[in-house]
């Protein structure tokens, strides 16, 4: 994954990982700035509760820094440019 892209984000690094998937170092193509991504399995993905939890946790700004944290991986708006 370090190295590879998602979306308009450049993986740089791995910064850790948790009960709620993964938190990656990845550099912001289109502002040109570092961004925290926290990646969610596709598991909890498909799981209403956990999305929920991980989109309320985002829009709280609960996401290590730096900010912004970006969309999930596997929803449908994170394919989106």
């Amino acid at each position: 994954m370090i190295g590879g892209t998602l979306g308009h984000y450049t993986i740089t690094g791995k910064l850790g990982a948790g009960g709620m998937g993964g938190a990656y170092l990845a550099r912001d193509q289109r502002l040109d700035q570092d961004a925290a991504l926290r990646i969610l399995p596709a598991v909890m993905a498909a799981d209403p509760q956990r999305l929920q939890l991980f989109e309320r946790e985002a829009k709280k700004g609960e996401c290590p820094p730096p900010r912004p944290c970006p969309e999930p991986a596997d929803s449908p708006r994170s394919s989106q440019d």
